[in-house]
């Protein structure tokens, strides 16, 4: 009776962390100052689309603190996790090489604006401020 008790718990853990990561993977949304902003969807629907995306790391202060901004901001963008398999990943390391990065440091999060990719932002409160609304 234990063990079916123990399999019943080890079921609902997983399904809980399977769903939990496939609510954080890709999120367009409008600014919002919930702690669990951005986390309600799995696609990006292009009703939602924006012309900017802030690829973060999870558990990375800078970039809580960018997208905090954007959403006090009322800012629209889209998240990409980092630590997802986001297949929107892989062609940002790309562009990343192509837009000068070649080795040294990345300073996350990093940016999508405009079709520019910026890896090394310094003074996220002056891009953020020149930014339309």
């Amino acid at each position: 009776m234990k063990s079916h008790l123990i399999l019943a718990c080890f079921l609902l853990l997983s399904v809980a962390v399977e769903a939990q990561q496939k609510d954080s993977t890709i999120t367009p949304h409008i600014g919002n100052t919930t702690s669990d902003v951005g986390l309600t969807s799995t696609t990006a629907d292009s009703t939602h689309s924006t012309d900017l995306i802030v690829y973060f790391k999870p558990g990375c202060n800078r970039c809580e603190s960018f997208m905090k901004i954007l959403d006090e901001k009322y800012i629209r963008y889209t998240r990409v996790d980092m630590s997802t398999d986001d297949p929107r990943i892989p062609q940002m390391w790309k562009d990343v090489q192509t837009e000068g990065f070649n080795g040294g440091t990345i300073r996350y999060p990093i940016i999508r604006y405009q079709g520019k990719v910026i890896w090394d932002m310094i003074d996220m409160n002056a891009f953020i401020e020149s930014l339309p609304r």
